[in-house]
């Protein structure tokens, strides 16, 4: 991982913690100049992941999308970076309105390559912006605030006149026999169809989301054909799942 993006990651951590630090204090505390500061700040404020004040900085948790995404954030950078490397050139990818699919939007814009990326989340739109070399597509669909993404009838028969290579998801949790599980019932409908409609499908999450189970069953075992997660994942979890097909890749 770029040296940048680690100062960043400390600088979250560390607003994270705190909540709100002055700018001066911050700098000394990440030991650059106020210059390499300021300028830190103005990338991530940027990206909505913090709020300026005069001589102050804060974190910028006024949204779930944004608190979910804070929380556990240099795992799902560096699943997301490995994730962007799955995707070629002249893509056509589905990328969904998870936390680390958020981040994963982000990498793709930073490689410079030429993709599409279809997706229900009207998040990604301003968190990947500008994005000369991205052409994205949002769904449109009834509005669900908490996860500000689109979900609903409208949305999955607009995703049935559609075609991607990869179909990047989140997931809420898993269950051992069963496979993957999801807490919204619409959000779980509208995941379905982008599988369907994808030539493989890969599950983008947080090693910590294998240890609890959601409410509905979004994807059986054998519907996935890529995890990717962090290296706290368990032996158990990552042979079970090897064993159903899936390649685990673990970060």
């Amino acid at each position: 991982m770029a040296s940048t993006d680690l100062r960043h990651i400390k600088i979250l951590e560390l607003l994270h913690e705190n909540k709100k630090m002055n700018v001066t204090d911050l700098a000394k505390a990440m030991d650059v100049s106020l210059v390499t500061m300021r300028k830190d700040l103005t990338i991530l404020e940027s990206k909505m992941l913090l709020f300026r004040g005069q001589g102050y900085v804060e974190i910028n948790e006024s949204t779930p999308v944004n608190k979910r995404m804070l929380s556990n954030f240099e795992e799902k950078k560096r699943i997301a970076k490995k994730a962007s490397e799955l995707v070629n050139e002249n893509d056509i990818v589905f990328i969904e309105s998870g936390s680390c699919c958020i981040l994963l939007a982000e990498e793709i814009k930073n490689s410079g390559k030429k993709v599409t990326i279809i997706t229900n989340s009207t998040f990604i739109a301003d968190f990947i912006s500008p994005f000369n070399n991205i052409k994205l597509i949002i769904l449109g669909g009834e509005y669900q605030q908490d996860s500000m993404a689109v979900v609903g009838h409208f949305t999955k028969n607009t995703i049935e006149n559609m075609h991607a290579r990869l179909f990047f998801s989140g997931t809420d949790g898993y269950k051992a026999g069963k496979g993957f599980t999801g807490d919204n019932p619409e959000r779980v409908e509208v995941l379905q169809k982008m599988s369907d409609r994808a030539d493989k499908t890969v599950i983008i999450t947080e090693s910590r989301k294998f240890l609890s189970e959601g409410s509905f069953l979004l994807f059986s075992q054998d519907r996935a054909d890529i995890v990717l997660t962090d290296d706290k994942l368990c032996d158990k979890t990552k042979k079970e799942l090897e064993s159903s097909g899936i390649d685990v890749i673990c970060v």
